[in-house]
Formats: structure tokens, C-alpha cells, sequence
């Protein structure tokens, strides 16, 4: 079945459009939310791999409630909430930890405490 919505004042919009399964094997329409969560995403993404690609760095946090892991240095790759590595080639490993000169390694000095 094919629905035509033109007529002899052009294109229509469709409103109050539910939000179609988003499944492998669906057929269904899907609404502009759901597009525009789908291209938050997208860009959100593209952001996080421009800031890799710009820094040649890495990062990676575990809680959301800490603050994030931090890459400044060319090179560097931060693991851990807090952690910091601001030396180029430097690693910060860990809660906290900081890898402030060029060609280092630092792991964490405190233990994380995590709630029961």
C-alpha cells in the first residue's frame, strides 16, 4: 500500500507520530525525537573521537559521580576517576592519580572507596 500525502499544495507534515520500535527488524516510522536523540549521539560520539584524534590521547572514567579522567599531554592515557595525565607519552592509572612529567607512569596513591 502506498500513502501519497502531496497534493495540489505540495508536501505535508506528519504530526503526533508515535515512536517506532527501533529493532533490527522493524518496519516502523520513527519521529523527529527520536531522530534528533539518535543525532545527539552521533555527535556526542564524533566529539569524543576528535578529541582523541586531536590530542593523541586517551581517557576513561568509571563513575559519573567522580570527577572524569583528564588527557592533556600528546600521548597520554588516563584511566580512573580523577585521573590526571598532563606529561606527554604519560599514564595516570587509577583514582587520583597523576602522570605530570613527560614519559612517566603513576597509579593510584589512595584506594578508591567504594560503597557498600
Amino acid at each position: 500500500m502506498v500513502v501519497d500525502m502531496t497534493g495540489t499544495q505540495g508536501t505535508r507534515t506528519m504530526t503526533g507520530v508515535m515512536a517506532g520500535a527501533l529493532t533490527a527488524d522493524s518496519t516502523d516510522v520513527v519521529n523527529g525525537s527520536q531522530l534528533y536523540q539518535t543525532n545527539t549521539n552521533v555527535s556526542d560520539l564524533t566529539q569524543r573521537v576528535n578529541n582523541v584524534e586531536a590530542t593523541d590521547s586517551a581517557f576513561m572514567a568509571s563513575q559519573k559521580a567522580l570527577p572524569a579522567a583528564v588527557t592533556t599531554g600528546n600521548g597520554s592515557i588516563a584511566i580512573g576517576d580523577g585521573a590526571n595525565a598532563t606529561g606527554a607519552n604519560s599514564v595516570a592509572l587509577g583514582t587520583g592519580s597523576i602522570a605530570d612529567e613527560d614519559n612517566t607512569m603513576c597509579r593510584s596513591a589512595r584506594p578508591a572507596t567504594i560503597a557498600a
